[in-house]
């Protein structure tokens, strides 16, 4: 699961990261770069934590468990990329907007 989410997940991290600090440049919206970086580490945090709980569970004898943390990085991963794609359409909107204001006015 590892192997297939990892590079997928980085991704989405990084966009959210990247959105978050180009609102904040351009457009002076929050919650900025930080803010960015502390949601990319939440949702990297919650993703490393279904993941690396799945040994220590398993020798406890909790495999239930285990198998139900199986969906967190699936169900991260998924989020966070309908996230980007929010946040992608959000901002052509909005580049949109800006040029037609900035557009000569034509009779």
């Amino acid at each position: 699961l590892r192997a297939l989410l990892a590079v997928p997940g980085h991704a989405v991290w990084t966009g959210i990261m990247g959105y978050c600090a180009a609102r904040a440049k351009f457009d002076k919206a929050r919650p900025g770069l930080l803010g960015g970086f502390v949601f990319a580490v939440l949702l990297h945090g919650t993703y490393d934590a279904a993941i690396f709980l799945q040994a220590p569970l398993r020798a406890d004898g909790n495999d239930a468990i285990a198998n139900g943390l199986l969906i967190v990085p699936l169900a991260v991963t998924y989020i966070g990329w309908r996230a980007i794609r929010r946040a992608a359409k959000n901002a052509l909107a909005l580049d949109d907007a800006a040029a037609a204001r900035h557009a000569p006015a034509t009779a």
